[in-house]
């Protein structure tokens, strides 16, 4: 077992991991408070497709902008919070419910995390799984656009399925992308490496949740 590569990756793993609960707070600070607060609610509602194209637009410079460390900080910050913004569609559940599904997709994330860590002290490449969850996200795209031009009745039905489906890319992402953090060099970049589990956590988070929404 390679435990000289925690000792050498010490520091950056501390920044992703530490960057990942700041985010996660922002993102679940936000959700819960504009929950709770009816006038700001409705007025987010009314303009949820701008906040829809205002995320998009930060996600591509979050990916592609050269931009520094503090700058992409703050845009990571401001991701997270609009990501809380647009998990509003599920404003409508239980606050047990979604109590419930952030502690199992919580607990998923960690279970996932040691499994990625192990594999990856053990010499484990998982390259492979990275090419075959590219595929299969693909895939899961393209059945969810045109599940949207489909019956109400056979969406609720395929929808349940294509959840299903990502709950189990997403899970094994956080693996994926575990794996080759401790294998692949990063060069200091944590934003890059946080954002992974970031992305692979919420649209965890979001599968999920669609499932408790249509049962």
């Amino acid at each position: 077992m390679n435990t000289h590569l925690l000792t050498q990756k010490g520091t950056f793993l501390a920044q992703v991991y530490s960057n990942l609960l700041f985010q996660f707070i922002v993102f679940y600070l936000t959700f819960s408070l504009l929950r709770q607060n009816n006038a700001l609610r409705t007025h987010l509602q009314t303009y949820f497709l701008v906040y829809t194209l205002f995320f998009l637009v930060v996600s591509l410079l979050l990916i592609f902008a050269p931009l520094g460390l503090v700058s992409r900080f703050l845009l990571f910050t401001l991701f997270s919070a609009l990501a809380g913004v647009l998990f509003l569609r599920f404003r409508l559940l239980p606050d047990d419910v979604i109590t419930s599904v952030f502690y199992q997709v919580g607990g998923v994330f960690l279970i996932m995390t040691l499994v990625g860590f192990l594999s990856a002290l053990l010499g484990y490449n998982l390259a492979w799984l990275g090419l075959a969850l590219l595929f299969g996200l693909i895939g899961l795209l393209v059945f969810q656009i045109v599940n949207i031009m489909g019956q109400d009745r056979e969406k609720r039905q395929k929808g349940d399925i294509l959840s299903r489906i990502g709950v189990v890319i997403f899970t094994l992402y956080i693996l994926y992308d575990t794996n080759a953090m401790l294998q692949r060099d990063y060069r200091g970049d944590f934003i890059q490496a946080g954002l992974n589990l970031f992305l692979d956590s919420i649209n965890l988070l979001a599968d999920t949740l669609n499932l408790q929404s249509s049962s």
